[in-house]
């Protein structure tokens, strides 16, 4: 019977199983409500430094994310779980006992190799072993599955941060269940066969139809084949750039909600993991009908540039609110725009790059991300000190105006694009 489940991605429980691995992707945000304390046991230290607890596991999803298409190659999907699980774990754990926070960032190190693996894995597995619309539906709840791990994670980690920052870092005992359900249910490599089709024709279904829009026509009919792979390798540096500059800005949000929250006299670090919970809900409200929404032609071509502004008008309401309940509302907009953005670029990305290149081309994107939540809040957080203005809201306003402009120009890009495409036509 094990067996009959692994061998059909299909089946209910294998297909739990698949989704249940993006609920530890956002797992890094259990210690975000807990910045505020750490920033005054370590009073020496400027918060900048601080922020490196949650952007540090970042930057180690680089060679973690990058390495991952490799590991693929050698490693089943289950193998590859259990030792980024394992990694998660014990590096998420381990600071709770640290003496020094050098110490603290050193698990934190070992704890980002393992998200490092788990997004990108996360993904591929949806790639490789389901197609079509079925591949659009199954992305939007990932997407929900994440949200709800982050619901999970900001609130058990937020309301343990009243005890201690340290008791705080006791939420990564949760993933061991997890680690126990899927290591056992999780489906075999091999991609299914239903639903497997050319990647050209992929691009233009689903969220393959944003992938089209943008890349204004490359590949159609009449079309060379060298104009085809030349418009489809463009638009696949294209939205690795788009991934990039987003999350680059996306990222304060979390490495600052704490500070605006609680600094501000909003309310406590229980208060800032509510905050984060509803950017989730957000995510969790446009992945129940993301699906659904992908089959529509005009949400199918501008998803990435709706998503895109939401996220941007969203945050820059969290950076400017006066009150806890506006900072609710920014959340929950922002979360709707990150749970248009994404699987909408991943989506674009896998089939773009077709089911045999998706694990190295998500390994890269996944490296790109990393790179940008690492860089996008240390460059913001040292802008703020540099202009002489507090963690939090300013910091949180400045990355949203950035955000807002690049989401402006992603906007103009992809209606030239479709507009070229129609004159074509």
């Amino acid at each position: 019977m094990l067996e009959r489940i692994r061998s059909n991605p299909n089946s209910a429980i294998a297909v739990a199983a698949v989704l249940l691995v993006g609920i530890l992707c956002q797992s890094s945000g259990a210690e975000n409500p807990a910045l505020a304390y750490m920033a005054e046991d370590f009073s020496d230290l400027p918060f900048s430094t601080i922020a490196l607890v949650t952007t540090l596991p970042s930057l180690m999803m680089i060679p973690a994310s990058l390495g991952f298409s490799l590991l693929r190659r050698r490693l089943s999907f289950r193998a590859l779980f259990v030792a980024a699980a394992v990694l998660l774990v014990v590096g998420g754990v381990a600071p709770a006992w640290a003496a020094t926070f050098p110490e603290v960032l050193a698990w934190r190190a070992v704890f980002g190799l393992g998200v490092g693996v788990m997004w990108p894995l996360a993904q591929a597995l949806i790639v490789e072993l389901y197609g079509g619309n079925r591949q659009d539906t199954l992305l939007g709840w990932n997407s929900v599955v994440t949200a709800f791990g982050g619901i999970i994670w900001a609130n058990v980690g937020g309301v343990l941060a009243l005890q201690g920052w340290r008791v705080a870092f006791f939420t990564y005992f949760i993933p061991v269940a997890v680690l126990v359900f899927c290591g056992i249910f999780l489906p075999s490599s091999q991609p299914t066969k239903a639903g497997a089709r050319d990647g050209r024709a992929e691009a233009e279904a689903g969220a393959g139809s944003a992938a089209a829009a943008v890349a204004g026509g490359a590949g159609t009919t009449g079309g060379s084949a060298a104009k085809a792979t030349k418009g489809l390798v463009g638009l696949t540096a294209l939205i690795l750039a788009g991934y990039f500059l987003y999350n680059f800005c996306n990222m304060t949000y979390f490495t600052n909600i704490s500070m605006k929250v609680v600094a501000e006299g909003l309310g406590d670090s229980a208060a800032a993991g509510l905050a984060s919970s509803f950017y989730t809900v957000g995510s969790l409200a446009i992945g129940v009908v993301f699906g659904r929404a992908m089959k529509g032609r005009w949400f199918a071509r501008y998803s990435m540039a709706v998503g895109w502004v939401a996220s941007a008008v969203g945050m820059l309401v969290v950076g400017l609110a006066p009150t806890f309940p506006v900072v609710v509302l920014g959340s929950v907009v922002q979360g709707f725009g990150t749970g248009t953005f994404m699987p909408t670029m991943v989506g674009i990305i896998g089939n773009v790059a077709g089911k045999q290149n998706a694990s190295m081309v998500l390994g890269i994107s996944m490296g790109l991300v990393g790179a940008s939540q690492f860089f996008g809040p240390t460059v913001f957080n040292m802008a703020t000190e540099a202009l002489h203005l507090a963690a939090g809201g300013p910091c949180i306003t400045l990355a949203a105006a950035v955000q807002l402009g690049f989401a402006f120009v992603a906007s103009l890009v992809l209606v030239r694009a479709r507009r070229r495409k129609g004159g074509e036509g």
